[in-house]
C-alpha cells in the first residue's frame, strides 16, 4: 500500500498477517516499524511521487505495528494532496475529456479529480488461469464527462463506502484499458495512488457542482393542469419526479 504522510508517498510492505487487515483507501492508519529503505533512485515507482519504502512484519518483530484509525478525531488528517500549494494548480491535473483524449498515453503524474456517480453490483467471474475474483464496476464523472472504473478483489470493500453524488477521488497515475467496443476505462496499475475525499480548492468545486447536479435531476416541476407534454417530459433539461400520493390528488384515474 501507498500512504499519504502529509509531505511524501511512503510504500509500506505488510507480512506475516494470520488473516487479511481491514485496509480500506482513505484509511488513516499509524505504523512503527525498524526498516526504512531509500528508493528514490533507479528504482521506476519513484515517479509516483514513492521515496521511502518501510517493511512491517507483525508478529515476529516486536518493534513493528500497524494501527488503523477508523473512528472520529481522524477528519481533515493526510487528505490535502502532495504538490498542492493554496491558489495554485495541482500539477498533472487534467479534466476527464483531456485524459480519454490523449492524456492517458504516457503522461507521467496524470491526475484525474472524479466524483462517483454509480456503483454497480459486486460480481464474480472466472479467471483463464483457473479460480474466482470478485470485481465492481463505478461510473466516476466531471464537468467534462464520465467514464468506468473497474475496481478488484480487496479493494471492493473499498468501493462499498463510497456514495454516488457525493465521494469524491483524486487518482494519479490511473491505469487506461481499451474495452472490446472501443470504450476506455480506468483502472487501478501498480503505481496508482487513490486519495478519498481530497481536501483542496478544485475538489470542494466538484463537491458543489455533484450537487447542484443532483438537484437539477430531481427538480419537481408543477403538475400542468391543462396539458401533459409527454416529450417534455421524457426527454426535456429537467425530468419531474412526483410521489404517488401527488399524481393521485392531480389526476383522476377513470372508472
Amino acid at each position: 500500500m501507498k500512504v499519504n504522510a502529509n509531505g511524501f508517498y511512503l510504500q509500506v510492505k505488510l507480512y506475516f498477517a494470520q488473516k487479511p487487515y481491514p485496509l480500506k483507501l482513505g484509511h488513516l492508519v499509524s505504523i512503527w516499524t525498524a526498516f526504512i529503505s531509500d528508493i528514490s533512485k533507479g528504482d521506476a515507482i519513484a515517479s509516483a511521487g514513492v521515496l521511502v519504502c518501510a517493511n512491517l512484519f507483525p508478529g515476529r518483530n516486536t518493534s513493528d505495528h500497524i494501527m488503523i484509525h477508523t473512528t472520529g478525531g481522524t477528519a481533515g488528517i493526510c487528505h490535502i494532496p502532495i504538490d498542492y500549494r493554496k491558489s495554485q494548480p495541482l500539477p498533472g491535473l487534467m479534466t476527464l475529456h483531456n485524459y480519454v483524449a490523449g492524456g492517458n498515453d504516457g503522461v507521467n503524474g496524470a491526475k484525474i479529480l472524479v466524483c462517483v456517480k454509480s456503483i454497480g453490483a459486486k460480481r464474480k467471474i472466472t479467471k483463464k488461469t483457473g479460480g474466482e475474483c470478485e470485481l465492481v464496476e463505478v461510473v466516476l464523472f466531471d464537468h467534462t464527462g464520465e467514464v468506468r472504473m473497474t475496481v478488484w478483489n480487496e479493494m471492493v470493500e473499498s468501493a462499498k463506502g463510497w456514495s454516488p453524488g457525493i465521494t469524491i477521488l483524486l487518482i494519479s497515475n490511473p491505469g487506461w484499458k481499451i474495452g472490446y467496443q472501443g470504450k476506455g476505462s480506468v483502472g487501478v496499475a501498480s503505481h496508482t495512488m487513490i486519495e478519498v475525499e481530497p481536501e483542496f480548492a478544485d475538489a470542494e468545486w466538484l463537491g458543489k457542482y455533484a450537487v447542484g447536479l443532483t438537484k437539477k435531476e430531481s427538480l419537481c416541476v408543477e403538475f400542468p393542469e391543462d396539458v401533459w407534454d409527454v416529450e417534455a417530459a421524457e426527454y426535456g433539461a429537467y425530468r419531474p419526479l412526483y410521489t404517488l400520493a401527488e399524481l393521485d390528488n392531480w389526476y383522476i384515474f377513470p372508472t
